[in-house]
């Protein structure tokens, strides 16, 4: 199985969390990640994790 690679943007996804935020307020958001994913938060460094990031499996 060869491995997969995602690149994300964070200025983008920043953008888009904040006007998802302006639209509606009291909505709670979930990120999911799919398939081996579950480590993650592991590989993040300090400051790209958030507080509210927490693995559900």
């Amino acid at each position: 199985m060869q491995a997969a690679t995602v690149v994300i943007n964070r200025r983008a996804l920043r953008h888009n969390l904040q006007r998802l935020r302006e639209l509606a307020p009291a909505s709670k958001m979930v990120a999911v990640v799919k398939a081996n994913g579950l480590w993650v938060t592991v590989f993040l460094r300090p400051r790209e994790r958030s507080p509210m990031l927490t693995p559900l499996a």
